[in-house]
């Protein structure tokens, strides 16, 4: 009879996770007696030897059976004693084995392998020189071939690619073919247990990383056991502000507008890596504090990126940071002229002449005519026109024109004209 023997898959899991098999049986190798019918394979035992006595006291049955975990084979082992009988030439042994078909087996000592679990019964037949002297029934409980727990080992994987301290864990035993799983158990080696098939885990916060051995223990009703170890590794994590300050300088003065970042180091580990990105093409800018000139006026969402041995910590972003960017203060000028001369008046003519280097423009411009008169010209129309009174002498007179551009700059400049006497 063909014995089947139960092997133990080993799976790989996912991602950074190494996943080994080990069996947890503790038994004892036994070297098997020379027998009449020959049956191969592991075999270890568990259990001590039985021994049965037939109703005469002639017979005498020692049987053991070995284990029906991995990696031994349940086989039973039956040995027949009769010393009262001495014509050992002519007597014969005759084993029969009911279950769903009948075994016929002969010899003192057999083997004989229960394809299934259940109770059977074993009958002993001795005759001596073809009359019966004595017979025997036994009856045995076997697990059966199908016992053993299959494919045990543990998958694991990130529930989330950014928190690799929630891992998901799952484990792959089949339901024996006889029998059923019952019990599990989990240790995720940080404290923690588990006693379910699919569980999700999370590790605790540490600072530092650490790979755990999660262990996974299987029991079936057949007395069989198997475990899996699975070396999972959880990267540090850290509870970091991630945040940053800024600052600009004013960009209406001569100097360009500089913007100075400084990100919060609080908790983060030496070594890191600050990476900012300004959202106007340029990043991977590296440093905790850095400095920046936006060349064109705009609302920016920059961001700050930590990275620590290749992974990214934390991420901050801040949509408030405004730029006026580069040469945004206008540049003041203008001309007069005398547009129309009466006998007591005299109207001069204002040509705005203003420059914008960042192409902007203006939104705002002041006129003081320099007699007690200030006008605002609307944005479409800069240019001023002023009638001045002619007095008994010549009149001296400040004009002085005051814009201010987009961005909120200004600039000023001033002219003197004189208003001759009537």
């Amino acid at each position: 009879m063909k014995l089947k023997i139960f092997l133990i898959s080993y799976l790989v899991a996912f991602l950074f996770f190494s996943c080994t098999k080990q069996t947890q049986n503790a038994t004892t190798n036994v070297n098997l007696p020379a027998v009449d019918t020959l049956i191969t394979g592991t075999v270890t035992f568990r259990e001590p030897q039985q021994i049965k006595t037939s109703g005469k006291g002639i017979i005498e049955v020692k049987y053991i059976r070995s284990s029906p975990c991995y990696p031994s084979n349940e086989i039973y082992f039956f040995t027949a004693n009769t010393p009262s009988i001495t014509d050992t030439l002519n007597t014969t042994y005759t084993w029969t084995i009911r279950m769903a078909s009948t075994y016929i087996l002969t010899g003192k000592k057999i083997q004989f392998v229960f394809e299934r679990a259940g109770f059977w019964k074993v009958e002993l037949e001795v005759k001596t020189n073809g009359f019966v002297v004595d017979t025997m029934s036994i009856d045995v409980n076997p697990f059966g071939q199908k016992a053993n727990n299959r494919n045990v080992s543990i998958n694991a994987d990130c529930i989330n690619s950014n928190i690799k301290s929630f891992v998901s864990f799952y484990s792959t035993d089949n339901e024996p073919l006889d029998g059923f799983i019952n019990a599990r158990y989990w240790n995720f080696d940080d404290g923690s247990y588990d006693t379910v098939k699919f569980v999700q885990h999370q590790f605790p916060f540490i600072p530092y990383d650490k790979y755990y051995d999660v262990k996974l223990f299987v029991n079936n009703s057949s007395g069989c056991k198997d475990s899996a170890i699975n070396k999972v590794f959880v990267p540090a994590t850290y509870n970091l502000p991630c945040k940053f300050t800024w600052s600009q300088t004013d960009a209406c003065k001569p100097n360009n507008e500089v913007f100075t970042f400084v990100a919060d180091t609080t908790g983060v580990p030496k070594g890191a890596i600050y990476l900012w990105d300004y959202k106007d093409y340029v990043k991977d800018v590296a440093g905790a504090t850095t400095t920046h000139l936006f060349t064109h006026p705009n609302r920016y969402d920059v961001t700050l990126k930590i990275m620590y041995e290749g992974r990214e910590l934390c991420s901050h972003y801040d949509t408030n940071v405004v730029a006026k960017g580069q040469n945004v203060t206008p540049i003041a000028y203008f001309y007069t002229s005398i547009e129309e001369i009466k006998t007591d008046s005299i109207r001069h003519f204002f040509n705005c002449q203003s420059k914008f280097d960042n192409g902007g423009f203006l939104i705002d411009i002041l006129w003081d005519y320099g007699d007690g008169t200030i006008q605002h010209r609307p944005q479409d129309d800069y240019n001023a026109r002023h009638t001045y009174t002619r007095k008994l002498i010549d009149m001296p007179y400040k004009i002085k024109m005051v814009i201010t551009d987009k961005s909120g700059c200004k600039d000023s400049t001033t002219t003197n004209i004189m208003i001759p006497k009537i």
